[in-house]
Parts: structure tokens; C-alpha cells; sequence
């Protein structure tokens, strides 16, 4: 393998090279992902390239590379501390370079080695498009990471407001998944908050929750999480959250326990506080 550095020109032949497995799959990511990093000012062979003028990022050989994304690499000890794992793991900062084409085939690839290992094979009908269903699945399941700043999700939808009463949004539906398993859990949010001279409008409760629900969670942590993003979004005298749900965790696998649901709790400022706060929100629920 050659040690002269990759250039603009010359990307391809050169990449293309760093894979010899013939799979059309491959070749595909190892250029798609050399491409990228070209452009960041890395080249194939691990030294920085001084001819372009952008942002350094930590640099990938070609070995790493075609042991990190190619299906049909052979186990290395150096990509992973398993020998029978053709992958090492993607950091956080490889990833936020990506293009979404390139997470995608790495996703793809990482779906058709998983049902391989559970004894299936990839190559039947019912299964040939299941990599790319399952991608799109997850995108749509997790895209509460896209929106890092839930103060935007609320917006300019702050209305000037005399009430001081509480206001209850029951029975909003989530759907997330167990951050353990991978499972879904499912069932119903209720949020109350006491105004503090402001309401906010009612389409953006809906829209907060499922924020924090599409990402991956637990029951507990969700529900902390939602009372504490609208006490600081909306500066409410309080907040108060609760969530039932069943786990598919638990009914589907393990115990095998099914129909219970769990319940969780979270209060803030004034229901904290007050006991008669939160006896009038457990009322307004009928509980």
C-alpha cells in the first residue's frame, strides 16, 4: 500500500485500492468515506495534508477504515478486543462527520451481520430490503437527538396570560424505547404546569414530550426529564409529569409479565412543595 499522501485528483484509484473484498457495498462506503475525510484535510494514509485549507480531524488509515465499515473484512485483533468481530467501534466524533448516506450503509451493514449471527439469511426475499427498513425505523424512533436545544421547540409560543390555575394536558401517547434492550415501551403522559404570567401553546407540550420520548430512555429518566425541560422553558410556578406505561421488556422477554404497566412521577416547584398542589392534579387525573 502505498505511503504517498491521497490527493483530490487521484481519491479514488487510491481508495479504491484499500479494499480488494469485490463486495459493491463496500467499495461504496470506503470511497464514500474517504471522500469525506479528504475534505476535512485527512488523507487515507494518516498525516494531515498541509494543501487544503480546512479543520483537521483525527486521522483513519486504510486498514482502520476497511475494518470499520467493509461487511466482509477479516477479524482483527487491533479493530476489536473480540476476534470474531470484523468492527471496531465508531466514536462519536467519526460520526457527526458523516453524511447521512454514510451512516446509513454502516447501519445497513451492521443490520445484514446481525440477522447473519442470529442464523438467518440475508439474501431471501423477505429480508433483502430489511436493512434499509430497519435504518429508517431507527431514524424516526431516535430523532429526539436531532434537537439538542428543547428551549426552540417552544419558541415564540409564549402568550401573555392572567391565569394561575393549572392547566392539565392528558393522555398524550408515547412511544419510545428501553435504552437496555432496545424494546418499546408505550402508554400515557400527563403534564400539568401553574402559569407564572405566560401560557404556552398546547401543540408544543405534545411536540416537548415526544422529544425526549423518541430518543432512547428509560421510564424514570423520561419523565424527569420532560418536568425539568418546561419548568426552565416556560418559567411555570410548577410542573408536574406522570407516565404509564408497559414495557415490552418485561412482556416480551424475561419475566414474561404482561398487561401491569408502570407509573412514574415527577414534580417541580409548587407541586413539590405543596401537597394540595399535587393532591388537585392527582384529582383532575381521577386518581
Amino acid at each position: 500500500m502505498s505511503s504517498t499522501p491521497t490527493t483530490a485528483n487521484s481519491e479514488h484509484l487510491q481508495i479504491d485500492e484499500a479494499c480488494s473484498c469485490d463486495h459493491p457495498s463496500c467499495k461504496k462506503v470506503v470511497s464514500s468515506w474517504s471522500h469525506s475525510k479528504l475534505k476535512q484535510n485527512v488523507n487515507l494514509n494518516g498525516s494531515n495534508s498541509s494543501s487544503l485549507n480546512t479543520t483537521p480531524t483525527t486521522p483513519l488509515d486504510r486498514n482502520n477504515i476497511h475494518t470499520t465499515l467493509c461487511i466482509n473484512s477479516e477479524p482483527s485483533l487491533e479493530a476489536s478486543n473480540t476476534t470474531h468481530s470484523p468492527f471496531r467501534v465508531l466514536t462519536l466524533q467519526e460520526t457527526s462527520q458523516m453524511s447521512k448516506e454514510e451512516k446509513k450503509i454502516i447501519f445497513e451493514n451492521c443490520v445484514r451481520n446481525m440477522l447473519t449471527l442470529l442464523g438467518e439469511d440475508i439474501e431471501r426475499e423477505g429480508l433483502q430490503k430489511t436493512p434499509s427498513r430497519v435504518f429508517h425505523s431507527f431514524e424516526s424512533l431516535c430523532s429526539g437527538y436531532q434537537i439538542e436545544d428543547v428551549k426552540k421547540v417552544i419558541g415564540h409560543a409564549m402568550f401573555s396570560s392572567q391565569n394561575s390555575q393549572m392547566v392539565l394536558i392528558k393522555d398524550i401517547e408515547i412511544y419510545s424505547l428501553c435504552e437496555h434492550h432496545l424494546l418499546p415501551f408505550f402508554g400515557k403522559c400527563h403534564v400539568a404546569y401553574i402559569p407564572n404570567g405566560k401560557v404556552v401553546g398546547l401543540s408544543k407540550i405534545y411536540q416537548l414530550v415526544d422529544v425526549f420520548a423518541k430518543r432512547l430512555q428509560i421510564q424514570e429518566e423520561l419523565t424527569d426529564q420532560i418536568a425539568k425541560a418546561l419548568e426552565s422553558a416556560v418559567g411555570a410556578l410548577g410542573v408536574a409529569v406522570m407516565i404509564d406505561a408497559r414495557h415490552m421488556c418485561v412482556e416480551m422477554r424475561g419475566v414474561n409479565k404482561y398487561n401491569s404497566s408502570t407509573v412514574t412521577t415527577s414534580f417541580r416547584g409548587i407541586f413539590q412543595q405543596n401537597i394540595e398542589t399535587r393532591n388537585d392534579f392527582f384529582k383532575m387525573l381521577g386518581k
